[in-house]
């Protein structure tokens, strides 16, 4: 599955997600874009990384973490004191799912 980074920064700003995200949360999630394959949309940052761009605490970024994925723009799959691993959810994924939903059909 390929990453339109493009599309998801659109899909940011007309579907007035930013709105519903802390300044933390937006700047965590552009930092994510950013740094995401764009073949698949997944990475990895380690702890010291995001500090550096964002200045935030382990506790911080979990939360704000937590945040990205209550509105399906992320997932990440681990979260230490030194990295976390992420996949960023893509739009047209999110359509699919949403059809799915309506259908009856297993999300996953």
């Amino acid at each position: 599955m390929r990453i339109n980074k493009r599309q998801i920064l659109n899909q940011l700003v007309k579907k007035d997600l930013w709105e519903n995200l802390s300044s933390k949360e937006i700047r965590l999630y552009l930092l994510l874009i950013v740094t995401a394959d764009s073949k698949g949309g997944k990475g990895e940052l380690s702890l010291q990384e995001v500090n550096r761009y964002l200045e935030i605490s382990l506790n911080g970024l979990k939360r704000t973490i937590c945040g990205l994925q209550k509105l399906h723009l992320a997932k990440v799959n681990h979260c230490d004191e030194w990295s976390f691993q992420f996949q960023l959810v893509c739009p047209a994924d999110q359509k699919k799912r949403k059809q799915n939903a309506k259908r009856g059909k297993n999300p996953a």
